[in-house]
């Protein structure tokens, strides 16, 4: 077997990676990178096992579209509970939650329709006493009105 600088390992000769991540390295510095640094290797999710995630696409992945990443209940904001769902369970706690996720709601709309009648109350309360003042000065006015026009006959 002939050796040439070409393929030997050890040559001072850089060379881009083999992955096309665009890095240049000696050929003896090629193992370590596509092994430790380089962000066209694929790598295993340790959440659902998919092996074919690039390192560069690994945290979007993670972040956005693994299945078994954790995901919120769009019901929490009116107060599900439910901890830890994994994005993968999403679509059966929704069949499984969904009356009491109705519960939740309809809870939320009787309190804010009870706040509501509430305030609405307090409205009129505040414009019967206006009412009932003006017809006062109403009254008051008309008797200002009659004596006067008394006095002139």
């Amino acid at each position: 077997k002939i050796h040439n600088k070409q393929d030997c390992p050890f040559a001072n000769i850089a060379i881009e990676c083999k992955l096309k991540c665009g890095t240049k390295m000696f050929r003896k510095e090629m193992k370590e990178h596509i092994e430790n640094e380089c962000i066209e290797q694929t790598q295993i999710c340790k959440q659902c096992n998919r092996n074919d995630i690039k390192k560069k696409n690994l945290e979007k992945h993670l972040l956005n579209e693994c299945i078994e990443r954790p995901v919120i209940c769009k019901y929490a904001s009116y107060g599900c509970d439910i901890a830890d769902i994994k994005k993968s369970d999403l679509d059966s706690h929704y069949k499984e939650y969904g009356i009491y996720h109705l519960e939740l709601r309809m809870n939320l709309i009787n309190k804010s329709l009870k706040e509501e009648i509430t305030n609405l109350e307090k409205k009129v309360i505040t414009q019967n006493k206006t009412i009932e003042h003006l017809k006062y000065r109403n009254c008051k006015l008309q008797m200002q009105i009659h004596n006067k026009q008394t006095l002139k006959e």
